[in-house]
């Protein structure tokens, strides 16, 4: 699509902004994410990786927004995200100052005209050692007992005592049957 676009421009004789260089400007760029990364995005992310993916992976629009912008959206416009259409979109865009703030510091600090696929490709090089990990975004540090981040999320009730200790018996019981390796099996004498 990005070449289609390109093509398209290039008929229409609109002229290409020069290629961006984000050289001299990468503390400039992670400040601009640790000013933003306290929101979270429509996908569940960082904002600042929800706008990046938004133009670069996965194409929904929801994903570079403020959540909390997108739901009083939703309650403001009488309908669900899903169901807005084009001029909708105008409409919450002018609804979203944390966005909108987001969007027009990333150009200050970039230098660029618009925020687009290719600025934003540049912009995850840059940052793309700062996107948290799962154990992070569950606000917990990672664990070498258990590293699947399912796991971590898992809140202790009695339930879940229960079956943790379940497991333990079981586990140690089968560790016992393992001392018995090499025995003949049972046979009940013959009368």
């Amino acid at each position: 699509m990005p070449h289609e676009l390109d093509r398209i421009k290039q008929l229409a004789g609109l002229q290409q902004e020069a290629a961006i260089s984000l050289k001299g400007k990468e503390s400039a760029i992670k400040a601009w994410y640790n000013k933003y990364k306290k929101y979270t995005g429509g996908n569940g992310d960082p904002l600042p990786f929800g706008l990046i993916k938004a133009y670069t992976e996965s194409g929904i629009i929801s994903d570079g927004y403020e959540e909390n912008e997108l739901a009083k959206a939703e309650k403001t416009l009488g309908k669900k995200e899903m169901d807005w259409e084009d001029q909708d979109w105008q409409k919450v865009y002018s609804m979203t100052p944390i966005t909108q703030g987001m969007e027009k510091d990333l150009l200050k600090v970039t230098g660029s005209k618009t925020v687009d696929e290719e600025l934003l490709a540049k912009v995850y090089d840059v940052i793309e050692d700062m996107y948290p990990s799962y154990s992070d975004l569950l606000g917990k540090k990672e664990s070498a007992v258990q590293p699947e981040p399912v796991l971590n999320a898992v809140k202790e009730t009695p339930v879940t005592l229960q079956v943790d200790e379940a497991i333990k018996k079981a586990t140690a019981q089968l560790k016992s049957f393992s001392n018995f390796d090499g025995l003949k099996p049972y046979k009940p004498k013959k009368k």
